[in-house]
């Protein structure tokens, strides 16, 4: 009679399961307002270039309200919105600024 090990080719076998953590969803338009809104920071403070962040903060913030109504990256999206805005005010002042100075110089 022959072993049953060799008749049941199942005899030992065990069904593994491995559960996986579930990917990591990340917020494209959430990181993408940081950048902006940080390189809108970094390059405002110069003069000339500072104009220049007027594109890039108005983008970061239309991205970062976007960003809101997704379910992951809020605090990052908040993040955003708060580094482009503080980008776009003071981009608004240079400029204010610019203006104020050209109008005054050509009064004497």
């Amino acid at each position: 009679m022959p072993d049953q090990h060799q008749r049941d080719p199942g005899y030992g076998a065990q069904n593994v399961h491995v559960h996986k953590a579930p990917p990591q969803q990340g917020n494209g338009p959430a990181t993408a307002s940081m950048v902006l809104g940080i390189i809108a920071i970094i390059r405002v403070f110069i003069s000339i270039i500072g104009m220049i962040t007027s594109i890039l903060a108005p983008f970061g913030l239309i991205l970062g309200f976007v960003a809101l109504g997704k379910p992951s990256g809020r605090g990052m999206a908040i993040a955003g919105i708060g580094t482009s805005a503080i980008g776009l005010v003071v981009c608004i002042g240079w400029i204010v600024l610019f203006a104020a100075a050209a109008s005054g110089s050509g009064t004497t």
